[in-house]
C-alpha cells in the first residue's frame, strides 16, 4: 500500500516539477510578504523554538521554518482553514527525533516521526493543550513521512506533508509565487541541507529497517530525490 501511494504521488508530482524547472510555472501561485510576516507567539511555540534551536544544526532549523512557510502558502493556495499554532509546532519539531535525547529509540518508537511526535507532545502538555489537540499534533507529525497525505486525514497533516515535500524535493513548489520562493530561501537559506541531511537519514534507515526512511531508500532511491529540489 505504501509503495502504491508513493508511486501515485510520484506520477502526479514529478511531471509538473519538471515543467516548473523548465521555466513554465502555473498561472495561479501563492504569495506572502516575508518582511511583515509574524509567527505564532505563544508559550508552546516559544518552547518548540527553544528546543529546535538547542538540539538541531542550522540547516535543520531553517528547514523546519521553511516547512511551516511552505505549508502556510499551500493552505492559502487551496483556501484551507487550519490550526496555525499546531502547524507551527509540528513543522518546527517534525525532525527533532533525529537529535539529542530523542535519537534513542525503543521498540515502540523506532520511527523518527514517532520520537519527534513524542517530543512535541511533551512540549504542548506542559502548556496545557487538550488531549484531543495533542493527539492531532502527534498524528500530523507521524503522517508527515508518508508519500502522500490526503486532506481527509486532516488539514494540518495534509499541508504539512506537502510543505515538507516542497523543501526536500521541490514537489509542489510550482504553487508558490516565484518572488515568494526566493524571499523564503534568502531569509532562511538552505545552507548545506541536501549533503547534511543524507547521512542522518541513511543512518535512520539502516538502523531501523521497519521505518519509512528505509522504505524510501530501498524503493525510491531517496538520495536521488533530494537532488530534484530546485533550490541549490
Amino acid at each position: 500500500m505504501l509503495a502504491l501511494t508513493g508511486m501515485k504521488a510520484s506520477l502526479r508530482d514529478v511531471p509538473p516539477l519538471l515543467w516548473w524547472k523548465m521555466g513554465l510555472p502555473l498561472k495561479k501561485t501563492a504569495f506572502i510578504d516575508i518582511s511583515s510576516f509574524k509567527f505564532p507567539d505563544t508559550k508552546a511555540a516559544s518552547s518548540a523554538e527553544a528546543l529546535l534551536n538547542e538540539l538541531t544544526p542550522p540547516f535543520m532549523i531553517n528547514h523546519s521554518i521553511r516547512t511551516y512557510l511552505w505549508s502556510r502558502l499551500l493552505a492559502e493556495y487551496s483556501s484551507l482553514q487550519y490550526d496555525d499554532e499546531l502547524l507551527y509546532i509540528g513543522s518546527l519539531l517534525h525532525d527533532i527525533g533525529f537529535y539529542g535525547p530523542y535519537l534513542k529509540s525503543t521498540p515502540d518508537t523506532e520511527c523518527f516521526t514517532i520520537r519527534s511526535a513524542n517530543a512535541a507532545v511533551d512540549v504542548v502538555q506542559k502548556n496545557k493543550w487538550t488531549t484531543k489537540r495533542q493527539d492531532l499534533l502527534a498524528e500530523t507529525m507521524i503522517l508527515n513521512a508518508n508519500p502522500d497525505v490526503g486532506i481527509e486525514q486532516g488539514v494540518v497533516a495534509h499541508i504539512m506533508q506537502k510543505g515538507v515535500s516542497i523543501d526536500i524535493m521541490g514537489t509542489g513548489v510550482w504553487k508558490v509565487n516565484h518572488d515568494t520562493k526566493n524571499a523564503v530561501v534568502e531569509k532562511y537559506p538552505r545552507l548545506n541541507q541536501n549533503k547534511a541531511l543524507w547521512p542522518t537519514w541513511k543512518t535512520e534507515a539502516d538502523t531501523h529497517p521497519c521505518c519509512r526512511a528505509h522504505f524510501y531508500n530501498r524503493y525510491f532511491q531517496f538520495e536521488q530525490f533530494l537532488k530534484l529540489a530546485p533550490f541549490d
